[in-house]
């Protein structure tokens, strides 16, 4: 998400979902079943907050404090989506090459990107999606 697109791009990365957490953060940014070989995953809006990669030490854009905080690092703080876009309201969603340590040197990553597992996972590991919304719409 661009949250300065009409001047110099300040580019974060926000997250929705991530089992290995805190339970209480993993909580608060969407909820979480795993039924054998089945994840299902919802994340509201309106309802329920985002990680931002490296919020804190950077402050969120907006000023916005955490709506949920167990800890120091980013990771241990989630923000309210509803309230980062009230305090936002020209952010956009972009695709682009974010500088994260986790993807692809280089790569432009899609503004949306559904990924399973962490960089410091180097075991191959297969998944099927079989219905992704966005929404409410239909994506696969």
């Amino acid at each position: 998400m661009d949250f300065n697109p009409a001047g110099p791009s300040q580019i974060r990365i926000l997250v929705l979902m991530d089992s290995g957490l805190s339970p209480a953060i993993s909580g608060s940014i969407g909820s979480y079943t795993n039924l054998g070989n089945t994840i299902t995953h919802s994340w509201t809006a309106a309802a329920q907050s985002c990680l931002i990669v490296s919020s804190p030490p950077t402050p969120a854009p907006g000023g916005i404090l955490p709506t949920l905080t167990v800890g120091p690092s980013w990771p241990n703080n989630s923000y309210n989506f509803a309230s980062l876009v009230a305090a936002n309201p020209q952010a956009i969603l972009v695709d682009c090459y974010p500088a994260d340590g986790g993807l692809p040197t280089g790569a432009v990553m899609p503004s949306i990107l559904l990924c399973s597992g962490d960089s410091a996972n180097l075991t191959k590991s297969g998944k099927r999606i079989r219905s992704l919304r966005v929404n409410g719409v239909q994506r696969l």
